[in-house]
């Protein structure tokens, strides 16, 4: 049953401004000042809230365009619309930047009875993907134009039930944040354990002891090599592979999956490499190599390996945040001129010292196991909210189901 009798249809050029950006040229790329955005920041803020690496143009071109042309503002959209196309973000309050014109278009100066926010989750429903796919231009290098977004067509109840459909979905995303910023707190406790245990030896500190090659350490440890504790296993690109996740297939792996770029899947072969939540993934190939993944489930592509574990003293998560300590390390020293590679000689090499005493790096396996158990059950509780929140968006807005006022609450 509908309840959209009283919504109105409307162009979307009838409800906000679409427009982009003044043209921002490679030569003014700076190291630091303000970020500066293209489609790939702006879809690892929508999966990740995070960038994993800022282009930024100086705080004086930034005054200069501020002085003379309107700058993004909060609660205004950008829409990725080269390459990876439809991909929303919403503005948060405060946020200092600018963006590369052509990448993405604005969406701004909404009408007075036009919540942006409704907009905004409308353009990550079904309803909008269809249009969006139906108006995307070019071959090699998809594309969206201002001129057909313009014409998109949207289904738009009163301002207070506007409200309250953005206020039930954003109860998803509040739940989804929470539970990302607890992670993060996690993930920084266990990498914390560790530097005290095998770095700084804090909890050994009232104990005996010795010279090795890598300095003093505490009596009763010993040095190892890191080919000692695990090896590489490469990926390989499944024979099949989809947009769309069909019966019997996996994620695939590649780096724009693990940071949430995109998302992809194959059909597994005994030739295939996979991996669990517990298993530790290193890119092996491109400009990020040596980066370090770890707590997701799939088929490793070709440019990727498991750290497969050969000792039995040792856990996936102890290796993941040795790994990890390292990654920065790894990444600088790579092979290859055109195209870097991780240096498996070099990273094998590397030497760390451990306790001789099993029962002792059990007790660190066991602290660090309970924390990635956390952080697994939150995951799985995000992708749980998130498929959710996904299947009631297009109900939501084509008003095919609805949410009372009096059930407008936090899930």
């Amino acid at each position: 049953m509908s309840f959209n009798k009283d919504w109105e249809e409307v162009k979307m050029k009838d409800i906000c401004t679409i427009t982009s950006s003044k043209r921002i040229y490679r030569s003014e790329y700076k190291e630091k000042g303000i970020p500066f955005y293209r489609s790939k920041e702006i879809i690892e803020k929508f999966n990740n809230n995070e960038i994993s690496n800022n282009l930024f143009i100086s705080k004086d071109r930034y005054n200069e365009i501020s002085k003379k042309h309107d700058i993004p503002k909060k609660r205004e959209i950008l829409l990725t619309s080269v390459g990876t196309l439809g991909v929303p973000y919403l503005i948060k309050e405060n946020e200092k930047f600018y963006f590369k014109d052509g990448n993405l278009t604005w969406f701004k100066d909404f009408e007075e009875n036009i919540l942006s926010e409704y907009v905004y989750y409308w353009l990550q429903s079904d309803l909008a993907k269809r249009q969006i796919k139906a108006i995307t231009i070019g071959s090699t290098q998809q594309a969206l134009t201002i001129k057909s977004l313009k014409k998109l067509d949207i289904k738009l109840p009163n301002y207070k039930l506007q409200k309250v459909i953005c206020d039930y979905i954003n109860s998803f995303d509040k739940k989804i944040e929470n539970n990302n910023k607890m992670n993060k707190t996690l993930e920084e406790m266990a990498q914390t354990i560790y530097k005290n245990w095998f770095v700084d030896f804090e909890p050994f500190q009232d104990e005996e002891f010795v010279d090795s090659e890598l300095g003093m350490i505490p009596e009763g440890w010993e040095v190892v090599p890191f080919e000692n504790l695990f090896e590489f296993q490469k990926g390989k690109t499944p024979k099949n592979k989809s947009k769309e996740n069909k019966d019997g297939y996996l994620k695939y792996l590649t780096i724009s999956v693990l940071s949430g770029k995109k998302t992809l899947y194959g059909e597994p072969t005994e030739k295939n490499t996979l991996v669990n939540e517990n298993d530790v993934i290193m890119v092996m190939d491109g400009s990020r190599s040596g980066k370090i993944f770890f707590g997701t489930s799939g088929i490793v592509a070709s440019t990727l390996a498991k750290l497969n574990i050969i000792n039995d003293k040792i856990s996936n998560g102890f290796i993941y945040l040795l790994a990890k300590y390292q990654e920065k390390e790894f990444m600088k020293n790579t092979t290859g001129s055109a195209v870097p590679h991780a240096d498996k000689k070099y990273i094998l090499n590397k030497k760390i010292a451990i306790p001789k005493d099993k029962n002792l790096l059990n007790n660190f396996n066991k602290s660090i196991n309970d924390i990635r158990t956390k952080i697994s059950l939150n995951r799985q509780e995000n992708q749980s909210l998130k498929e959710l929140r996904d299947s009631l968006l297009p109900k939501l807005m084509s008003g095919e189901i609805r949410v009372p006022i009096e059930e407008n609450k936090e899930v």
